[in-house]
């Protein structure tokens, strides 16, 4: 427990890691379009599309029929070559979540408000611009982080499928799930730390205009030099994510209870998850800092800085 909550002289203890989301939360908390971005900044939570894809790829490969589960991998494959929008959003979006991440530090995000006078904010044009010409890095690392997931889905079940058909087995069963809960336990982990790593290398790529390669070597340095300050910073962020989830099911339970809120519950939603979003890229650019991050500020030779800075 000592480890976890952080002991005298560490880095980041977690007092620290409390303290810096209250700090990110009321700068991002303002009112303004930067909430635009935030609706589209990553989030580590690890919904059940992991465990749902292992089990669609366990389902497909053997003769396990799980009632659960809702992939249809051959429709999935058929729709993709007709999915060009969804390349657009995802280009528009990393732009904005990258720029974002660049301007969410508070030593930036000072400097972006002292030039607007009369903005609380950034403006989001600011996010716009600081994602010029690291947008397809960003990308690379979204698609990098999916493959890492998706091999390691693959590397998990391999021997799974292999035991289930030498067995013969056709039907979910108690001791079938108990032999899968440990591994889906494994593999919740380890999406989490690479989750985790996608942060921290999301604002690597930013602040020093990196590949998405060097940003995810870089992160994996900063994780491996304090993996207990990162451990701290990943529980907080999960506190987050609960206290979002609770916000979003209070909110539409009002709107269900008092109707006259209804048309507007669409609108509280996406301005919910706009200044989530805007808190936790504030929260992480200070996790990134205090695990020793660079930012342009630092001037460090041999890196590549966003132009004005």
């Amino acid at each position: 427990m000592s480890r976890l909550v952080g002991e005298q002289g560490e880095r980041w203890k977690l007092t620290d890691a409390v303290d810096a989301l209250g700090e990110s939360a009321r700068s991002g908390g303002r009112i303004g379009w930067i909430w635009v971005a935030g609706y589209f900044y990553p989030s580590i939570a690890i919904t059940g599309w992991v465990l749902g894809l292992g089990l669609a790829l366990l389902e497909r490969s053997t003769d396990v029929d799980f009632p659960a589960v809702e992939w249809d991998l051959g429709a999935l494959a058929s729709e993709l070559p007709n999915s060009y929008w969804g390349i657009a959003i995802l280009i528009l979006s990393y732009r904005l979540a990258v720029g974002l991440a660049f301007v969410a530090g508070p030593e930036i995000w000072e400097r972006c408000v002292a030039k607007n006078l009369g903005s609380r904010n950034p403006r989001l044009a600011e996010a716009w611009n600081r994602g010029r010409g690291v947008t397809l890095s960003a990308v690379g690392l979204w698609i990098l982080v999916q493959f890492l997931t998706f091999a390691a889905l693959l590397a998990v079940l391999g021997p799974v499928v292999i035991l289930i058909n030498a067995a013969g087995i056709e039907e979910p069963s108690l001791p079938l799930l108990v032999m899968l809960s440990p591994l889906g336990a494994v593999m919740l982990l380890y999406a989490a730390v690479l989750q985790i790593i996608n942060q921290l290398a999301l604002h690597s790529l930013a602040c020093n205009r990196r590949g998405a390669s060097s940003a995810m070597i870089h992160a994996w340095r900063l994780v491996r030099n304090e993996p207990w300050s990162v451990v701290r910073a990943g529980v907080v962020d999960l506190v987050l994510t609960v206290v979002t989830i609770a916000i979003y099911a209070a909110a539409t339970a009002v709107s269900v209870v008092m109707c006259i809120f209804a048309p507007l519950l669409p609108f509280i939603l996406i301005s919910i998850r706009g200044f989530v979003g805007t808190t936790r890229a504030a929260y992480w650019a200070r996790v990134y800092r205090a695990l020793g991050g660079s930012i342009p500020a630092d001037h460090m030779p041999g890196i590549e800085t966003a132009e004005g800075w």
